[in-house]
């Protein structure tokens, strides 16, 4: 990846933070593009640029503080967490499919 082209694709997530920001709060952070660029292109370079937009929307739907600083910190541990949850939303819609399953053959078993 080009040093161009992972400035721009670290414009677009900063931009990406400003909406979710403006979304949640309803105005809009004053964000130093210049300084946050290199945080925001060490988090494309780490995680990839669909995981890192991601971990971005996944830090806006937990509470807590929402600034650049934070999101900048915690980028890493967000990304794990977020796939736990997927991944535990999937283990309870298989329990849930499974669950279904045996009611159903316990009540035709039973007559029910």
């Amino acid at each position: 990846m080009t040093a161009r082209s992972l400035a721009q694709q670290a414009n677009a997530l900063i931009t990406k933070y400003v909406q979710h920001y403006t979304g949640k709060y309803g105005v809009k952070p004053t964000v130093n593009r210049y300084r946050e660029r290199w945080g925001f292109q060490a988090a494309i370079e780490d995680l990839g640029r669909a995981d890192a937009e991601e971990a971005l929307a996944y830090f806006f739907i937990l509470d807590g503080p929402h600034d650049v600083p934070t999101f900048l910190r915690r980028y890493d541990e967000l990304h794990k967490m977020r796939l736990a949850d997927e991944k535990d939303k999937r283990d309870v819609a298989k329990l849930h499919e499974e669950t279904a399953k045996r009611v159903k053959e316990w009540l035709e078993k039973n007559g029910k």
